[in-house]
């Protein structure tokens, strides 16, 4: 590889670059490196009391005159003052949170909406207490067109339930009667709406009244899973 020099011509433009850059430097003999001055005097010049007084307007500041110091006044062209800001929020907040003004919705202190036709215009009987509005609850539960009551483990007691949700009987079916056990020694007592399903032959009845009729027959075999989804399959 062949080595490079620099040329005359080169290192003259290489002067000329040098000058370029260093034509706004100060010279180390500039006089202003040596002539120190004292500063003079500024504040007070432009103080209150100076010869050139600088107003707040000239600074975006309100003069003295524009800021209101009392909670009192009706001027709506004046600022409240930090001091009074202070006051009015310690009265806001002494005076409870909400949108109604406790000085104007409760005047005589007894916790009670004095002024309750403001409230859509109802009257204060038609608001309930808290109190009273548990005991109507309460007094709801277990009762016709009320509550249903729910039992240790948060489940609608079977008491609350219609009889066909949970009114399946098992037993032993002899001679016309359903039994407890299969030695037909301890009768169950026939009810309308239950079913009763007789657990030696797995067939299932209902109670007529007089009689127990039966509803499901020992020759149906359960629909396996392939012969469903070929039925599925003839469909679409």
């Amino acid at each position: 590889m062949s080595k490079k020099y620099l040329g005359e011509n080169a290192a003259a433009y290489l002067v000329t670059l040098l000058r370029a850059a260093l034509g706004s430097k100060a010279e180390a003999t500039d006089p202003r490196f040596t002539d120190e001055r004292t500063p003079t005097a500024h504040a007070a010049v432009h103080g209150a009391a100076g010869a050139d007084p600088i107003a707040p307007a000239d600074i975006g500041a309100l003069a003295a005159s524009a800021v209101e110091d009392s909670l009192t006044s009706a001027d709506p062209e004046k600022v409240l003052s930090a001091r009074q800001g202070k006051v009015l929020a310690e009265r806001i907040a002494g005076a409870g949170a909400g949108d109604m003004l406790k000085s104007a919705y409760d005047a005589d202190d007894d916790g009670v909406v004095d002024n309750a036709a403001a409230l859509e215009g109802h009257g204060a009987d038609y608001f309930a207490r808290a109190g009273e509005a548990a005991a109507y609850v309460a007094a709801q539960k277990g009762q016709p067109g009320g509550l249903a009551g729910l039992d240790a483990d948060g489940k609608i007691g079977s008491a609350y339930l219609p009889s066909y949700v949970d009114d399946v009987v098992e037993g032993y079916l002899h001679q016309g009667d359903f039994y407890e056990d299969e030695a037909h020694a301890v009768p169950i007592q026939g009810e309308r709406g239950k079913i009763y399903v007789d657990l030696s032959t797995n067939l299932s009845y209902r109670y007529g009244g007089s009689a127990y009729v039966v509803i499901t027959s020992s020759d149906m075999v359960e629909v396996s899973n392939s012969e469903l989804q070929s039925l599925w399959d003839a469909a679409r």
